[in-house]
């Protein structure tokens, strides 16, 4: 069996390259939507798609002339 190090038994410059290669991974696409990551339990955030609302339009005041 292969043991790993554990943090502790780590030199500070190997912890330091890793810490930085770890912050440049999680750092370096863009971000992923939460409704694109499934919940612990494997469901989907995704909802159903919304229909935009309409917008009424303003309407014009009467004016007596």
């Amino acid at each position: 069996m292969i043991t790993d190090k554990s943090d502790d038994q780590c030199s500070a410059k190997e912890r330091d390259q890793r810490l930085e290669k770890i912050l440049r991974g999680a750092f370096s696409g863009p971000p992923t939507p939460l409704k694109d990551i499934p919940t612990r339990t494997g469901e989907s955030r995704r909802i159903g798609k919304k229909k935009p609302q309409r917008r009424l339009r303003r309407q014009r005041k009467k004016r007596a002339a």
